[in-house]
């Protein structure tokens, strides 16, 4: 399963809307990442940028741009229209 970690106003909430709309399972773990302690240590001791949102993949690899992470979850789900595909007119706007 997918794992998002999150923080309040860091571009999270479209990769969870992604998620959303994409039926995929997933869960999320929302820590501050900002504030010194247990949580900041566990985030960067899986991503050592420190940056959120962070995404573990279920093959335990780890993607850390929320544009990357939507053209994941749409490639694995491209009925769920999230993306146009490569070959519509539109793709490049899009991006």
């Amino acid at each position: 399963m997918h794992h998002l970690i999150t923080t309040k106003g860091c571009g999270s909430a479209i990769v969870e809307a992604a998620f959303e709309l994409s039926g995929l399972p997933y869960r999320t773990e929302e820590l501050d990442y900002e504030k010194p302690g247990l949580e900041r240590d566990r985030l960067r001791s899986i991503n050592p940028l420190g940056q959120v949102p962070t995404l573990l993949l279920p093959d335990g690899s780890l993607m850390t741009e929320s544009a990357a992470m939507i053209l994941h979850i749409a490639d694995l789900r491209p009925d769920a229209g999230l993306v146009p595909p490569p070959d519509d007119p539109t793709r490049p706007a899009f991006l």
